[in-house]
């Protein structure tokens, strides 16, 4: 179908639920998405339509895959702050993926749910425009931003964001993000009810030492989080986080209930800090993938669960199969109710 031909059949199924409904009655909430993958003026066609028919349809969930990359900052102009916010207003859920959204004109003000997705280069938004975003979603619960950039602020003088008080924050999810961006975000935000953090793949900055920088961008962050969070997954493939300042993270998360660590390296300090140290006391499910290559964990996991003396025992373990086998595998299943084999 050519483009003209899909925005022409999106149009005509907006009338037809633009004409099922009542003037009358409540607009009716509705699920949009698009995956756009040939012209980007039938995007902004179907999304301008939606705007004006906000007294008849109401979107609830809104996702946008721009699978073209054409789009750029300059498309800004075809987006006017009214129409848009009358777009959005009901909107609870907005995933993007690869597409520019028009960040200066933040109207997210019911947004329960915000994913944002290999938005990068000049995509991306400047770390003022993403501020005001977070800052426009009182209501948030979930955010996730993958394989995005926060891009410098055009005017230098523009001073360091405050952190942001997100109260109803429960889920944050950030993954493969350049050190700026991964920085931006665990030095603005506050969320003391966040229950689940995954970080995953932060790129290795080669300018500065990592280790130095990721304490001090994490440590207002977990004063405020730390003691919320129950369920903690973390991957470091680049090495760019050193074993002592994982350990140090996981001081500063006593609640944690579920602990994943993925493509760690030396994986076995970590392992014996978690038994002899009062480290995460109420921790009973742990999993540990993409460490078959590290000698020892299998002996460094049957300490765990044998010499670990908190609140509660390791009800729950999970990790690779070349890990799991043998003699430890037997003793280890002797103690934990739960174990799990994961595939060679």
């Amino acid at each position: 179908m050519s483009s003209e031909s899909l925005a022409l059949t999106l149009l005509a199924a907006l009338e037809h639920l633009k004409s099922s409904a009542s003037q009358s009655a409540e607009p009716r909430c509705v699920n949009f998405t698009i995956n756009a993958r040939r012209s980007l003026k039938d995007v902004h066609l179907v999304l301008l339509e939606l705007s004006l028919t906000h007294s008849y349809i109401r979107l609830q969930s809104l996702t946008v895959h721009e699978r073209t990359f054409m789009c750029r900052p300059t498309h800004a102009r075809y987006w006017k702050p009214t129409s848009l916010s009358e777009m959005l207003r009901g909107v609870a859920a907005l995933h993007i993926q690869a597409f520019y959204f028009p960040w200066d004109h933040p109207a997210y003000l019911n947004l329960v749910e915000l994913t944002i997705s290999d938005v990068e280069d000049d995509h991306a938004p400047t770390a003022a425009q993403l501020e005001a975003v977070l800052r426009g979603c009182p209501l948030l619960e979930y955010l996730k931003l993958d394989t995005t950039d926060v891009m410098p602020n055009v005017d230098s003088q523009l001073a360091t964001p405050s952190p942001i008080m997100m109260r109803s924050l429960h889920t944050l999810i950030i993954q493969q993000l350049q050190f700026n961006a991964f920085a931006f975000v665990f030095s603005t935000i506050r969320a003391p009810r966040l229950c689940q953090l995954d970080f995953h793949h932060m790129c290795y900055d080669v300018n500065f030492d990592n280790n130095t920088k990721f304490r001090a961008t994490t440590s207002g962050f977990f004063a405020t989080a730390g003691r919320s969070i129950r369920y903690l997954s973390i991957s470091n493939e680049e090495a760019a986080i050193r074993h002592q300042s994982f350990i140090s993270l996981l001081r500063k998360v006593p609640c944690v209930v579920s602990l994943e660590l993925s493509d760690v390296p030396r994986l076995q300090p970590i392992l014996q800090a978690l038994t002899y140290e009062a480290i995460c006391p109420e921790l009973q499910s742990l999993t540990v993938t993409k460490c078959e290559d590290e000698r020892g964990i299998a002996v460094s996991l049957l300490s765990l669960v044998t010499n670990r003396r908190h609140t509660h025992p390791i009800q729950h373990l999970a990790a690779p199969a070349k890990v799991l086998k043998g003699p430890v595998l037997v003793s280890i299943q002797d103690r934990v109710p739960r174990l799990v084999r994961g595939a060679e």
